[in-house]
């Protein structure tokens, strides 16, 4: 025999007590006829009893696992077939009552014939192990719970992409279930029609900079380090159009590693709308300002040229009798003196015609507003620019809608809106030019802001002359503001003609034509 053998030989039973006892293993073994024959002093760490008190002992008596009989059956019947069993969890009991959890693993032991010994087995307190694990499912449900009952929108994903909760705040807001997209990547389909990254996605994919071409809003967060952030209109999410704001964020592990994402989802469809209401309403706030303060100035300067217009006229009235007087008393047959009074006549009439404008200006009479159709006074103010028409052989083309309501003007003040704005485009056209009537009813109303049932008749009246250059768009309803000024305009045409229709209590715009040359102005008359 080799000195191995003669070790092995050496093995005595004592021998491998004293190692089972410094190896804080609970070691138990029975006989054949399953009564214990050995316990290790662990067991009174583990169960608070001694070896002695088992010693003897059936195992049908005292199964270490406690009183669950589940447990109880099952070892029975494992030790009974004399099976081998490895691992096995339970959940026990020791002396005291307390709650205990073991594993436990035994073999049946033979001897050198063959024959049935008994069991040899080791159990192990995991009680701390199992106790971490249930803290951990309980921490886990804990977390469920509140992502589950939050009021706030949320779901996450893993860093396959796949969803792990969608609450019942993203199933009302979306209008998808969680079933359809538990354990899915599809998580997508519930803002977008086709596949393409949510918020989360970017943050597990790490390509936030791809943000900026995915979402026209976005930015970092600002409280979460590696957080995201987006907002925008969603139409048709879970049945409405809504303004979503997107806020996404990782959940690292110990090592930094992002493990999962989590983001929210904020309706603030209705604060929006007010929001661009509010902006809507501050804009045109700004306008009626702007209108306002015109209608001061032109307030202003209507009185004084009221006063002006009557402090001239009655010097020109004395400078025209002097005309007709020095006509009557001086030769007419010498060229100078005919030259001279002519210029004083033409230039007396020029600053006449200033004076009437003026007058017509600042005129504040009553007017008399009564339902007209348009098309009548039209044909009135037409006939009057007849001569001016046919010198340069203009074209009228009428499209006069056969629903356009009748207006309610002031019949006299209007054809003088006409004829001036005749006139204008008449001066500006070539020959053989077109001067365009377009006249329609609308359901916008007379007011920018009107509602639905409103209604208001339209005039257009456009040219094919050269235009406006644009710097002057703003300028030309601006009293005294001409660009014919050598061809003796006087700048209040268009103020008048905006004075008219402002007390008729209307609009109008003046604007070059879209794609060709020409001007357009548009007239919205109350029906």
């Amino acid at each position: 025999m080799d000195n191995s053998e003669k070790k092995t030989g050496c093995f005595t039973a004592c021998d491998f007590r004293q190692l089972v006892e410094i190896s804080g293993i609970l070691v138990w073994v029975t006989d054949s006829e399953g009564r214990y024959i050995y316990v290790s002093r662990e067991v009174s760490d583990i169960l608070g009893i001694e070896s002695r008190e088992i010693i003897g002992c059936s195992v049908k008596d005292f199964l270490f696992f406690g009183p669950e009989e589940k447990h109880a059956v099952l070892i029975a019947a494992k030790l009974s077939a004399k099976e081998a069993f490895s691992r096995l969890e339970i959940e026990g009991r020791r002396k005291d009552g307390s709650q205990v959890f073991l594993e436990i693993s035994a073999l049946p032991v033979s001897d050198d014939k063959g024959c049935f010994c008994g069991f040899s087995g080791i159990v192990k307190d995991i009680t701390g192990y199992k106790q971490a694990e249930n803290g951990l499912r309980s921490n886990q449900e804990f977390i469920k719970s509140i992502i589950q009952n939050s009021a706030v929108a949320t779901f996450v994903i893993t860093s396959e992409h796949k969803v792990i909760y969608w609450n019942r705040a993203c199933e009302e807001l979306t209008g998808i279930k969680a079933s359809e997209v538990l354990g899915t990547n599809m998580h997508w389909k519930a803002f977008y029609k086709s596949p393409r990254p949510c918020v989360a996605d970017i943050i597990i994919d790490g390509s936030a900079a791809d943000m900026a071409k995915l979402y026209p809003v976005q930015s970092r967060s600002e409280f979460v380090e590696g957080g995201l952030h987006s907002e925008g209109w969603y139409i048709n999410l879970g049945g409405k159009d809504r303004y979503i704001i997107f806020d996404a964020a990782p959940i690292l592990d110990t090592a930094g590693s992002v493990v999962v994402a989590i983001e929210t989802l904020h309706d603030i469809t209705e604060s929006k709308k007010a929001q661009e209401e509010l902006a809507e309403a501050y804009r045109q706030l700004k306008v009626y300002q702007v209108q306002l303060i015109q209608a001061a100035k032109m307030d202003t300067v209507g009185t004084l040229a009221s006063g002006v217009a009557h402090e001239v006229k009655n010097p020109l009235a004395v400078i025209l009798q002097g005309i007709e007087y020095l006509s009557r008393n001086i030769p007419l047959d010498n060229e100078d003196n005919r030259m001279v009074l002519g210029f004083i006549s033409e230039a007396v009439g020029r600053a006449d015609r200033i004076i009437k404008g003026l007058l017509d200006f600042s005129s504040l009479t009553e007017m008399r507003i009564e339902s007209q159709p348009l098309e009548a006074v039209i044909d009135s103010a037409l006939l009057l620019v007849k001569n001016a028409l046919d010198r340069k052989k203009i074209r009228i083309a009428k499209h006069l809608a056969p629903d356009m309501p009748p207006a309610m003007i002031d019949r006299n003040k209007f054809e003088q809106v006409l004829v001036n704005l005749f006139m204008n485009a008449i001066d500006v056209m070539p020959e053989y030019g077109e001067l365009i009537i377009r006249g329609y009813g609308s359901s916008s109303g007379v007011r920018e802001d009107a509602g639905p049932d409103s209604r208001a008749a339209v005039l257009e009246i456009e040219d094919n002359g050269p235009g406006i250059p644009e710097e002057n768009l703003e300028k030309v309803f601006d009293p005294f503001f001409t660009t014919k000024r050598r061809r003796g305009g006087s700048g209040l045409g268009l103020s008048i003609v905006r004075n008219i229709i402002d007390m008729h209590g209307g609009r109008i715009s003046l604007n070059n034509r879209v794609g060709s040359r020409g001007v357009i102005v548009q007239m919205v008359l109350a029906v």
